[in-house]
This record gives structure tokens, sequence and C-alpha cells, in this order.
């Protein structure tokens, strides 16, 4: 395998993952009214057990116990609005 083309998708997949985060700290600053960084959304929020289940084209994550990071997220992920056009 191109070992250029192996760094290209490591470069391309590190930054999809920075954006995700990235749109999700964004969310929760608005939701909570405070300032995250990406340790305390990694800390507090990616850390949190979760369930994956597979069914069809369908991936459900199932929350481990009452993370109300991910209810705040969830609710502020739903109220976005995709590009118009």
């Amino acid at each position: 395998m191109d070992p250029f083309a192996c760094n290209q998708v490591r470069l391309l997949l590190a930054g999809f993952g920075y954006q995700i985060m990235h749109v999700q700290r964004a969310v929760l600053e608005r939701m909570t009214g405070t300032g995250w960084s990406l340790r305390r959304l990694a800390d507090r929020v990616l850390r949190t057990p979760a369930r994956f289940t597979v069914s069809g084209r369908r991936i459900t994550m199932t929350i481990g116990g009452a993370s109300a990071h991910w209810r705040m997220l969830a609710r502020g992920l739903a109220t976005l609005h995709g590009p118009s056009g």
C-alpha cells in the first residue's frame, strides 16, 4: 500500500474527527452558556459508557447511566440546520 495515501487518509480522518468534536463543543457551549475545551468534552461526554447495536443499515447508540451532557448534546444537535441550497 502507498505510504503517501495512508498518511493522507490518516490526516483526513483526524481532521474529520476534530470537526465533529468542534461541533459538539460549540453546541454544548451554546446550551450551557459556558466555555468547553476539547479535553473537557472528551472527559465529560466522550468517555460515557455506551452500547452500539447494528440492525440493517442503522446503528443505534444506547447511553449507559444518566448522562445529562449527552441528553443536552442530543437536544442541541436536533436544533441544527444543514446548509441551505
